[in-house]
């Protein structure tokens, strides 16, 4: 059988090498829950924090900007529920070709009253930058 060849990227990658020798030891041996106060936890939330430190200096955020999920679902409902949870009317715009992630969670937040606009793709897949101009602030622009 000849090797594989792997044409999902965006979905997921195999991890560089120096990003398994840096997780091993935290996988196998010194796993923790950095919420915990025994010797374990406290060395899993340094860990965790040295993570988040390094992070933000690579693109140049404040720590408290950088927060971690397991995953890419988690991260779309995540960014979708916080953007809705300011203190005025939220309004989403996306695509109506959006991954499945993104479009359960957009149809989820409609039944709780959220304003969601699914933008239709031309036949090449690209959304018009007017059509996003003519939703944006048209139902309410916070101040």
């Amino acid at each position: 059988m000849g090797k594989m060849l792997y044409m999902d990227y965006a979905a997921t990658t195999p991890p560089a090498v120096e990003v398994v020798h840096k997780t091993l030891p935290w996988l196998r041996e010194k796993f923790g829950n950095p919420s915990a106060v025994c010797a374990n936890g406290q060395d899993a939330r340094l860990a965790v924090k040295e993570a988040r430190e390094a992070a933000a200096k690579l693109i140049g955020a404040e720590e408290e900007e950088i927060y971690f999920t397991s995953g890419g679902t988690e991260a779309d409902n995540w960014v979708l529920e916080k953007s809705c949870s300011f203190d005025c009317p939220a309004h989403i715009i996306t695509s109506s070709i959006e991954h499945h992630a993104v479009l359960n969670t957009c149809k989820n937040m409609e039944k709780r009253g959220v304003r969601v606009t699914y933008l239709d793709p031309d036949e090449k897949g690209r959304i018009s930058p007017r059509d996003i101009e003519r939703h944006i602030g048209k139902y309410y622009v916070c101040q």
